[in-house]
């Protein structure tokens, strides 16, 4: 259930990307100080996404790497045929959850990836902004 809950907050983070192309847009027509407040704010966003990011891979990792204690394989002391039928359970079990663990880290990994291209172009952006802004300041003096 937890996991579920991360993963609907991961997927939220593809409204940046919708969020970043208009901004891309409007900075190139306006040098309104609003944008770069608008900006900034996203970047705010990004930096969340990292965080909500790095706290999934842990919370995976560590349900990768801890051992349920209910299905830690046991001694056979009275040699039962349905001990080996739970065994195989277990170590079915066990393959399982390593697969979908490693599904979830490649997934992280991808939006990962995905995050670190939307801090790039945001990043593009901002330096747009930055030389709207700038550089007609900049031209009027050498001009005088």
């Amino acid at each position: 259930m937890f996991l579920g809950a991360q993963i609907i907050k991961l997927q939220l983070g593809s409204k940046i990307q919708t969020d970043d192309e208009k901004q891309e847009i409007e900075v190139l027509k306006t040098n309104d100080i609003q944008m770069t407040q608008e900006l900034h704010v996203i970047r705010a966003h990004l930096l969340h996404f990292e965080s909500l990011l790095q706290d999934f891979h842990k919370t995976v990792m560590f349900v990768k790497n801890t051992p349920n204690p209910r299905m830690l394989p046991r001694s056979n002391v009275l040699g039962d045929d349905d001990d080996d039928e739970v065994e195989k359970m277990k170590k079915r079990s066990r393959g399982m959850m390593d697969r979908e663990c490693g599904n979830l880290l490649l997934e992280i990994e991808r939006l990962e990836r995905s995050r670190q291209m939307q801090e790039k172009r945001l990043k593009n952006v901002m330096d747009l902004v930055g030389g709207v802004i700038f550089v007609p300041k900049n031209f009027h003096f050498n001009c005088l």
